[in-house]
């Protein structure tokens, strides 16, 4: 069904209300559907603005949908908009603004969450195993959502405004209150008053969260995911910088490789270790792949090359015997070591893999 809107009654946007926003919204759409059911047979009469006037309707109630920000109104109006009666640049504007309406929803989830659970943490056994059951999750993501939803409303207003207002998505809104909830962890604060915090605690972490949001925003709202967290990282780093070297030196303690099995007789090698250490490795792999005259793909002209390096580690037990080329200091665990120049590429992404084996 196309939708034929009177864009001269399209001039003001709706109301906060709820009951007068959407009525009076719907009534502006109400002509439009009606217009419709006056086709004739061989489809809508033709009108000033395309073959049946549709197009230029839909871009002037699409123009208003973003002038005005999402909301229960403007949602509805995109409910009216088909997608046909749209251009290839008017159908990325509706991908967007869907986009920043599903923030909004995300926002008012948080607000029923809260409504739910409280700010305080008093109750979180039962409230966790009642909202797990009526979300079908898992308890422990059930306390991962209801946690988020306090740091970002108790700490983060910036936050909870640019979810709110469809500015970026929910996970951008986590990758801001994970840093706030690691840092106070990190730091040993408890900002829960009914779990035995104190009201230092408190005025502590709200002045970390200040000081991030000061630190990130407005950059954040055009940033992509990896961006927004080394900005976090970052800007943390910078307001905490003791509790930044001490998780350092606990991060650097837990380095670790492991082995997961995979399928066809493969496996996967996992190395977590401290940058400076892993970014070695990985330029050494990478200059020695590039003497590889192999007609090879150069991912396994690398990984022969980490399997070289291996085998003859194995044959003659001496860093001195190895074929690796361009060597650099390598860190002494207490603190990075410079690792060359070059940009440091990241293969491999092992948070979905399965346990690792014995």
């Amino acid at each position: 069904m196309a939708l034929h809107v009177d864009s001269s009654t399209l001039l003001a946007p709706p109301s906060d209300d709820w009951s007068v926003g959407s009525s009076t919204w719907l009534g502006l759409l109400a002509p439009a559907a009606a217009a419709t059911s006056s086709d004739g047979p061989d489809g809508p009469a033709d009108g000033p603005d395309g073959p049946d006037g549709s197009c230029a309707s839909a871009r002037v109630v699409l123009d208003r949908v973003l002038e005005w920000g999402p909301g229960p109104d403007t949602l509805a109006a995109l409910e009216w908009l088909d997608l046909a009666d749209l251009g290839p640049y008017e159908r990325v504007s509706y991908l967007a603004a869907l986009d920043a309406h599903a923030a909004w929803v995300e926002s008012r989830r948080h607000a029923a969450l809260i409504a739910v659970a409280g700010l305080d943490t008093s109750h979180d056994g039962d409230v966790r195993e009642e909202v797990a059951l009526v979300l079908k999750m898992a308890p422990n993501t059930a306390q991962i959502r209801i946690d988020t939803a306090r740091t970002i409303t108790r700490f983060l207003p910036r936050t909870a405004d640019a979810l709110a207002g469809g500015q970026f998505s929910l996970a951008h809104a986590t990758v801001i209150a994970d840093g706030v909830d690691r840092a106070v962890a990190g730091a040993g604060w408890n900002p829960h008053l009914a779990d035995g915090g104190t009201h230092g605690d408190v005025d502590l972490t709200t002045a970390l969260a200040a000081g991030l949001e000061a630190k990130i925003f407005p950059r954040a709202l055009n940033q992509t995911l990896a961006e927004l967290r080394r900005a976090v990282a970052t800007a943390l780093a910078r307001l905490r910088p003791i509790d930044h070297i001490t998780a350092t030196k606990v991060a650097t303690a837990g380095r670790n490789v492991r082995l997961y099995a995979g399928e066809h007789s493969m496996a996967t090698l996992v190395a977590e270790l401290p940058a400076a250490d892993a970014q070695l490795i990985w330029l050494t792999l990478t200059n020695t792949a590039r003497t590889d005259p192999r007609d090879l793909p150069f991912d396994a002209k690398r990984a022969d090359a980490l399997t070289t390096w291996a085998t003859t580690w194995t044959t003659h037990p001496h860093p001195s015997t190895t074929n690796l080329s361009n060597p650099t200091p390598q860190s002494d665990h207490n603190g990075p070591a410079e690792a060359g120049s070059g940009d440091c590429e990241w293969a491999h992404d092992a948070s979905q893999l399965g346990p690792p084996l014995p």
